[in-house]
């Protein structure tokens, strides 16, 4: 029987070499794999049985890929929490998930303070509860191999763009379909060292497990800051990271990116928003290596790639692509009866493979629509193109009905984006008396820029037709983003309904 979280083979092999450094501590893999063993001791020594919760409420630190090996080790499900979250959100998680322990890490003594939680740890030499280090000195190393590939190895609750978040149920074979099918595409080795500068609370958490497994070395940064991520590329000889396009930006125009080592950067991952053709070129062109872009959920993982090979500047309808299905997922386009639909036509995006959640915690009839056929419904449009990739356009919810036709959010934003002075944007509905909704555009200007909104309305009317056109602008110094980068239109609309749209 597969033993999935893999750790204890890396360990024997490698016992010295270096899993995880967090600022100045590090930890190797003979040492991660005992203190796995020392908290799954403690967390059943505490009275956790089987299948009960472990909530994190930590940024990335350097205990975080131990506490998913020792949760998997003592059938235990572990729930990382969003550190964006206000107390209510991350009690609205709490009462859905009921954890026996919460570990709380350094900085969030205020927020969990305010929490009702059975039993609480900390990480650190102070915070409430019991002493996480305190707990493995007392704990015994008893070697604990994973019984059961379909029990549950977390919850990752989703990020509630469209409504309030669900917990993904990710089984322990789930994660290692994901580990394993990341490492092959990447070819990721023991040589290897990957930057994670995104929070552990989501999707990324995949890819540092998928690191570990395969005998890399992980770099934590506990929240991004693109100096402190560019020292860390040329410190540590980074070979991967992952980044959301809005850190790549930030990358690109800091001016420590000139005097930066990054000559052993093999692959710049990315994903979760949309990124302009012009944007990626100015990235292609600074860190000169491979660039794979993601498609993928959390209830998925990370499904389809645009590989290096399809980042070619000469094949602006590839750059536009989601790419194409990664090893062991199966990724169609389907109609409204689950049909395939041809090359060109748009329909629904599903996925299957070993990799998918198990469900929702505790949503079964949200679980049976998602997962109806034993394929991920993903609520995303799409279409597959004549070579072969697939086209992202837009969120079923997202289709803006105005007038009686249906407007692409998407469509109408790329052709925002094209504009030199449009740094960002998100399209949205707002009511409209008369046409039901109306396309309405926020947008962020790039630095240094002005802007007005005959200039835009210009613009669009040379290449969008007249109902797809905003009818209304507002600009905004940011967008609100989830902590993976997709932007929170629903804060938007809910913002626009309180006051007038303007230029």
């Amino acid at each position: 029987m597969a033993h999935p979280d893999q750790i204890r083979r890396i360990a024997r092999r490698f016992p010295e070499k270096i899993c995880v450094v967090e600022g100045d501590r590090s930890l190797t893999f003979a040492e991660v794999d005992r203190r796995a063993d020392l908290a799954a001791d403690a967390w059943l020594a505490d009275g956790l049985v089987a299948g009960e919760r472990v909530a994190v409420l930590a940024h990335n630190e350097l205990e975080y890929l131990e506490f998913q090996i020792a949760a998997q080790r003592a059938g235990l499900v572990l729930v990382p929490l969003n550190t964006r979250f206000k107390a209510a959100e991350l009690q609205q998680v709490l009462n859905d998930c009921q954890p026996r322990v919460l570990i709380q890490g350094p900085g969030f003594d205020e927020v969990g303070a305010a929490l009702d939680v059975q039993r609480r740890w900390h990480l650190g030499t102070n915070g409430a509860g019991d002493s996480y280090e305190a707990r493995l000195q007392a704990a015994r190393a008893t070697p604990r191999p994973v019984a059961d590939p379909d029990a549950l190895a977390s919850l990752l609750y989703t990020s509630g763009t469209t409504g309030h978040p669900k917990g993904a149920m990710i089984s322990n074979r789930a994660l290692l379909a994901r580990s394993l099918s990341l490492g092959v595409e990447l070819a990721i080795g023991p040589d290897d060292v990957f930057l994670q500068a995104l929070p552990m609370f989501h999707l990324a958490q995949t890819f540092s497990c998928a690191f570990a497994m395969l005998g890399a070395t992980n770099v934590m940064l506990k929240g991004f800051d693109p100096k402190a991520a560019l020292a860390a590329l040329g410190r540590y000889r980074v070979t991967h990271t992952l980044m959301v396009p809005m850190m790549i930006r930030m990358l690109v125009e800091h001016p420590d990116l000139a005097g930066t080592d990054r000559s052993a950067l093999r692959a710049l991952l990315y994903g979760g928003s949309s990124i302009s053709q012009a944007e990626l070129r100015r990235a292609l062109d600074a860190f000169r290596c491979g660039f794979f872009q993601m498609y993928g959920m959390t209830e998925t993982g990370p499904a389809t790639l645009l590989r290096p090979a399809e980042h070619d500047p000469a094949q602006p309808q590839w750059l536009a692509s989601a790419g194409s299905d990664i090893v062991t997922f199966d990724v169609a386009v389907v109609d409204h009866e689950g049909q395939a639909c041809a090359p060109g036509a748009r329909g629904e995006i599903v996925i299957d493979g070993p990799a998918l959640m198990s469900g929702y915690w505790q949503r079964p009839q949200e679980t049976a629509t998602a997962l109806r056929g034993g394929r991920m419904h993903t609520g995303d449009v799409g279409h597959f193109d004549t070579d072969g990739l697939l086209h992202v356009t837009d969120r079923l919810k997202d289709i803006i009905i105005s007038g009686g036709e249906n407007v692409s959010s998407t469509e109408v934003e790329k052709v925002l984006m094209a504009h030199a002075s449009v740094a960002e944007c998100a399209v949205v509905a707002v009511p409209d008396e008369r046409l039901g909704e109306r396309v309405h555009a926020v947008v962020v200007l790039a630095a240094n820029t002005t802007l007005s909104e005959s200039d835009l309305d210009t613009h669009c009317r040379e290449l969008l037709a007249g109902y797809k056109r905003p009818r209304s602008y507002s600009v905004s110094p940011v967008l609100p983003r989830t902590a993976t980068g997709k932007v929170q239109k629903n804060l938007l609309r809910d913002a626009l309904k309180r006051e007038p749209a303007g230029p």
